[in-house]
């Protein structure tokens, strides 16, 4: 009986249902519309307003506050002069995710967490829009728990080892196997030249300006810059199954499984993948020790990556941070200590508009359209990651002590984190299954 039971829990319709069962466990809040605003701009008001919409939702669906460690995404929409920088905004949001202001009238100890520690991964996405749109926040909350059963579902379809117990097995199954197939060709992504194209004008330069003129041979090697830049973050960013193959070892696997693991996630995360900012167990007195050695690596990067400088498009950053031994630090602190320096030395636009040179543009339809757009962000930052997102590893076997940050570039026009990808991967393969 035991042994059928087990059988059951992996088969596709067993699946399913425990994702669904998940789902419930999710905390999604209707967008709030109100300027995202850093921990010391924000008034007393306005703390009330975010609170309180926290604690209808809550009622509204029977829940208490999380305990355990969460997955977390924040997505920012600011539409105010000078608005807070994308780094500085989370902490204030996180704090007031905790305790409740007197003023909200609740006997809840705790509103949605109970400390920024139980914070696994983070992801915090900054939407610039100028006045064109409205201001607001918005917010998912999860155990971390449901990413790590999502990965392991996501890793078992793409496998093809999850069986089906119905009457249709072969047409379920080979619905699945198909799906994987689609999955791992569309992730492997179509082939670009865009790099190859751009060094292959440059060479022909001389050929370009002869036959057409200065002004020509430079416009049309910004578009192939433009692609170039795309293809080679792309190349740089971390895959949604090379995510799934960081977050699934358990330290309670046995010691080779860990070993194998471990090796797989250190070829991974060396150079050029990966830049080594070492490791974030700082001592008192450190700060600064840590900042200089984040800077002297960005450097690095810049010289390894000339393509990229000066940046023409826009940049997401994902950081992967393994604690220590010991202690740890929390993963929005971390952030500030590396993305003002990424903004600092790579000065990636928070826009594309802010890489146009508008006075170059001779249609004069198309030169008003680009000064209006640059009107209306005239007042957002001009660079900025559109957004972060911060994986905290778990510790293997043989893992030095002090831990490790790692930080990888990706194109910044994604609009989905790593943790959407992985929910929307998993719907697609239960639509195929059904």
């Amino acid at each position: 009986m035991n042994i059928e039971h087990d059988n059951y829990l992996n088969t596709i319709d067993c699946q399913i249902s425990m994702w669904r069962r998940r789902q419930k466990k999710t905390f999604l809040l209707e967008p709030i519309n109100m300027e995202p605003k850093s921990k010391k701009a924000i008034s007393g008001g306005e703390k009330y307003a975010f609170q309180e919409a926290i604690l209808k939702a809550l009622k509204r669906w029977n829940k208490r506050y999380f305990k355990a460690p969460v997955a977390l995404e924040i997505d920012l929409f600011p539409t105010a002069n000078d608005p807070p920088a994308i780094h500085t905004i989370p902490k204030n949001y996180l704090d007031l995710l905790q305790i409740p202001i007197r003023s909200l009238n609740t006997r809840r100890k705790r509103l949605l967490l109970e400390d920024d520690r139980q914070i696994r991964y983070l992801a915090v996405k900054y939407h610039i829009s100028g006045k064109s749109g409205l201001p607001s926040i918005r917010l998912k909350v999860a155990p971390y728990t449901n990413l790590l059963e999502d990965a392991s579902l996501l890793d078992k379809a793409l496998s093809g080892d999850i069986p089906d117990n119905s009457a249709g097995l072969s047409r379920r199954h080979s619905h699945s196997e198909e799906w994987a197939k689609r999955f791992k060709d569309e992730e492997e992504g179509a082939s670009s030249d865009a790099i190859r194209e751009l060094r292959d004008m440059e060479k022909d330069k001389t050929l370009w300006v002869s036959k057409f003129s200065e002004d020509v041979y430079e416009a049309v090697r910004e578009m192939h810059l433009l692609d170039a830049q795309k293809e080679l973050l792309g190349a740089l960013s971390l895959s949604l199954r090379q995510f799934l193959s960081l977050i699934s070892p358990s330290s309670n696997d046995p010691t080779e499984i860990q070993g194998i693991y471990a090796a797989m996630r250190d070829t991974m995360l060396n150079p050029p993948l990966a830049i080594d900012l070492k490791h974030s167990d700082l001592k008192e007195g450190e700060s600064a020790a840590f900042k200089e050695a984040v800077k002297q690596a960005l450097d690095d990067f810049k010289r390894r990556a000339n393509l990229l400088m000066p940046l023409k498009v826009k940049v997401g950053v994902t950081i992967l941070y393994q604690a220590p031994h010991v202690g740890g630090i929390d993963l929005d602190n971390l952030a500030r200590r590396i993305i003002p320096f990424v903004h600092e030395q790579l000065q990636p636009p928070s826009d594309n508009i802010f890489t146009v040179d508008v006075t170059k543009i001779r249609d004069a339809k198309l030169k008003r359209w680009f000064t209006e757009r640059r009107e209306r962000l005239r007042r957002m930052p001009k660079y900025s990651v559109t957004h972060y997102q911060i994986v905290q590893l778990p510790r293997l076997k043989g893992d030095k002590k002090h831990g490790f940050v790692r930080l990888m570039f990706g194109p910044g026009d994604r609009t989905s984190s790593l943790w959407s990808q992985l929910e929307d991967a998993v719907r697609s393969w239960m639509d195929h299954v059904r």
